[in-house]
């Protein structure tokens, strides 16, 4: 028997979740091996938050394309549907709402002339900071204030990769496959 057929749907949304924090931990490796240096002169921070947000979408598309690709199979327990995607992008999403929500709350809070004032609100922070971090170069962060553009890239980024994921999946779409096309030169005979 093969392992998908055991999979479910609350599998699916609980792999989903942990694909996007695996992505961050993707990025996250990357900023704190290779880029932190770089992290102050401005134009590099955003050229490097926009390869991890790129990073990111790639990852969360490529497991809802995997998904749907499964879901197709007759010998799994999982049906697809047109929706899918986007209810795993929007449960992402909502995780992304939630940590902005809280961290919103906690400056209001727990921030004092611009620091943070008590333990719990300082960890937080650095949870929020590692979770977000693909969109670091972008947020404008200070004083518990960050761009408006980076919180709605945060919301719409999960979404948008893994319902194109998704739907790409169950066309049979391949992008690697369409790319090789372009790229592949056919030998002189």
């Amino acid at each position: 028997m093969r392992e998908s057929t055991l999979w479910t749907t609350k599998y699916q949304f609980v792999n989903m979740l942990l694909t996007s924090l695996k992505a961050t931990a993707i990025a996250f490796v990357f900023f704190a091996g290779a880029f932190y240096g770089f992290m102050d002169k401005h134009i590099v921070k955003e050229i490097l938050s926009v390869v991890f947000i790129t990073t990111y979408f790639g990852i969360v598309y490529s497991r809802a394309h995997k998904f749907a690709s499964l879901d197709k199979k007759e010998y799994t327990s999982t049906k697809p549907s047109l929706f899918k995607g986007f209810l795993f992008g929007t449960a992402i999403a909502l995780t992304y709402a939630v940590f902005l929500a809280v961290y919103a709350v906690m400056w209001k809070y727990a921030g004092a002339d611009g620091t943070i004032n008590s333990v719990p609100a300082w960890i937080y922070s650095i949870i929020f900071w590692f979770y977000t971090i693909p969109y670091s170069g972008i947020m404008g962060l200070a004083h518990g204030k960050m761009t408006l553009y980076s919180q709605a890239l945060m919301i719409a980024i999960p979404i948008l990769a893994s319902t194109l994921g998704y739907l790409a999946g169950l066309k049979g779409f391949v992008i690697m496959d369409k790319l090789s096309l372009a790229i592949y030169e056919k030998p002189d005979k």
